[in-house]
């Protein structure tokens, strides 16, 4: 059922963005600022991107770890990976259609965009603990990558400020653009940086301090 429903959002994304194709002009607006309003216009062609990054997505994400140097530790928990797999298939379907709106109308709704990217870090948060040690998705320090322990331990430390995070997005998203901008800016790099020191501060207690 999961993969019918993904399959449907792909279909969607594409049908909408051709359609947008057929019917719009050379040039449309592609880019808008914290209004709502567009600020840069490409050609009507990349209304194909997104539907292109969710099928890459969809398709590349289990190819990728059939190579990846944990594949064999990946197997028995790839369930999360192909979860988040969706997740992001999902977000990109969505978005194009949003884009392919704002075309039409010369205008996006900054709320509704701002909902879908603090939905999907609530998801991806609520996610992050379980994904299995790869190369490829979740945080991939030298530190986590070395070492199951220090993996687990900080994906479920930053699992948690990932999806707390993401509900303060979601709740000022209904308010304020500009400020919901600088909370998700500045919430990302403490969460980027702090993800960096506490892999580094883990791996020396619990393997370094074995030693």
């Amino acid at each position: 059922m999961r993969r019918i429903v993904i399959l449907i959002f792909l279909v969607v994304s594409f049908l909408v963005a051709i359609y947008g194709i057929i019917v719009l002009p050379s040039t449309i607006p592609t880019h808008f600022d914290a209004s709502g309003n567009p600020n840069d216009y490409a050609s009507k062609f990349v209304l194909l991107l997104l539907p292109i990054a969710a099928l890459l997505t969809y398709v590349g994400i289990p190819l990728i770890f059939r190579i990846d140097p944990y594949a064999d530790e990946i197997e028995p928990r790839k369930f999360a990976l192909l979860v988040v797999r969706d997740i992001l298939v999902i977000f990109f379907s969505a978005v194009s259609v949003i884009a392919v709106m704002g075309a039409f109308t010369g205008r996006i709704p900054p709320n509704l965009i701002a909902v879908l990217v603090s939905a999907l870090f609530v998801v991806m948060g609520n996610y992050l603990p379980r994904l299995p040690r790869n190369w490829f998705v979740g945080i991939r320090t030298p530190w986590t990558l070395v070492d199951e322990r220090v993996w687990r331990r900080t994906h479920r430390v930053f699992g948690v400020l990932f999806f707390l995070l993401g509900i303060v997005m979601l709740v000022v998203s209904f308010f304020s653009i500009g400020l919901w901008l600088w909370i998700t800016i500045c919430g990302v790099t403490l969460i980027t940086v702090g993800a960096f020191l506490y892999s580094y501060i883990a791996y020396r207690r619990l393997v370094e301090g074995n030693s």
